[in-house]
């Protein structure tokens, strides 16, 4: 066998070895949730999503300390593939703090995510302003560009140095 076909081989092997290791990765990983939004007070509707559920059908959300959801307990729904989607309703008389939202399986799997019932300023909704994210490749082209014709530049200034020598 020559180098050429020895080192494909073994190229092709490690990619093959990482796929494997990714897939093998993905089908044990332990569920997780998030929410939307994070936080809020009496009335918000919270969606629930999540992953990793593998061998569940069905679920129920809860929250600890109590009070957090109406009804005290939200179902949800498992899809195939191990995927979730639930929501609640956050009680009309909930007390403000932080809860810890929970997800339990009839298999008993579970994940948790912190849910606060007051939004920290920094999340808070902005009224009136305007607010714009900033490109930051668009503030930086026009120095991206001055670098790139001084290179150039020196690089047709050098050139003919070089072939003469």
């Amino acid at each position: 066998m020559s180098l050429a076909v020895a080192s494909r081989t073994v190229v092709l092997s490690a990619v093959l070895f990482l796929l494997i290791l990714s897939a093998v990765d993905s089908a044990f990983a332990a569920p997780a949730i998030t929410l939307t939004p994070t936080c809020g007070g009496p009335g918000t509707i919270v969606s629930v999503t999540g992953t990793g559920f593998n061998q569940a059908t069905t679920c129920f959300i809860t929250s600890s300390p109590p009070g957090l959801i109406s009804g005290g307990t939200s179902s949800c729904t498992i899809l195939q593939g191990g995927s979730m989607v639930g929501s609640f309703t956050v009680a009309d008389q909930v007390a403000s703090g932080i809860y810890v939202v929970t997800v339990t399986t009839n298999t008993a799997e579970t994940a948790t995510v912190v849910f606060n019932t007051v939004c920290p300023a920094s999340q808070a909704v902005a009224v009136g302003g305007f607010v714009e994210p900033v490109n930051k490749l668009i503030v930086f082209a026009p120095f991206l560009a001055l670098l790139g014709i001084v290179a150039a530049a020196a690089i047709v200034i050098t050139a003919p140095w070089k072939r003469e020598c």
